[in-house]
């Protein structure tokens, strides 16, 4: 028996450690008309307040993440007011939703795409991306990085995008309260 209450008393701290379980008021007009089901992260994207993410999809990764492969964005402006910047999108489950020095990043088996926040307007300002451009019979015939085109996969630049992604910190979501 005694071993049991502590088992259950190191489950309850544990729990309470690992999420997050309410959304800071500054964002209850947001939170205020969302329906049951919803879930949620707050994430520094460089901004005055942290992000809010909402997802009405979430799954186990099997790495001790909530995650998600889409979501809302809310981030707040210079006045402090809640500006909804849009939907983000990664293209499936081995693409979860990330986050690495303020920028979140979205990717799919030919895509990376990162997102900041542009300081004071509260607007989402795409940081950095690489495309993989195929040629008519479905092999990479080259790749764009941020505008410019460079080599073929094994490209130092299409490496390190990669690694970086790689890096990132997959975003755990919780259930919005």
């Amino acid at each position: 028996m005694k071993k049991i209450i502590i088992i259950v008393a190191f489950a309850a701290v544990f729990t309470s450690c690992t999420s997050r379980v309410s959304v800071p008021e500054i964002y209850s007009s947001v939170t205020d008309m969302l329906s049951t089901g919803k879930h949620f992260a707050m994430v520094d994207l460089g901004g005055k307040e942290e992000a809010l993410l909402v997802t009405d999809y979430v799954y186990d990764d099997l790495e001790g993440h909530m995650a998600t492969i889409n979501a809302h964005v809310y981030v707040t402006d210079s006045n402090g007011k809640v500006v909804d910047c849009g939907e983000v999108f990664s293209q499936g489950t081995a693409y979860p939703l990330s986050v690495k020095d303020s920028c979140l990043f979205t990717a799919g088996h030919r895509f990376i795409q990162k997102h900041t926040f542009r300081n004071g307007d509260g607007k989402m300002i795409e940081a950095g991306d690489m495309l993989e451009v195929l040629d008519s019979l479905g092999e990479p015939l080259h790749y764009v990085i941020d505008g410019d085109m460079v080599c073929l996969p094994g490209d130092s630049l299409v490496r390190a995008a990669y690694e970086e992604l790689a890096k990132a910190d997959v975003l755990s979501f919780s259930p919005l309260r």
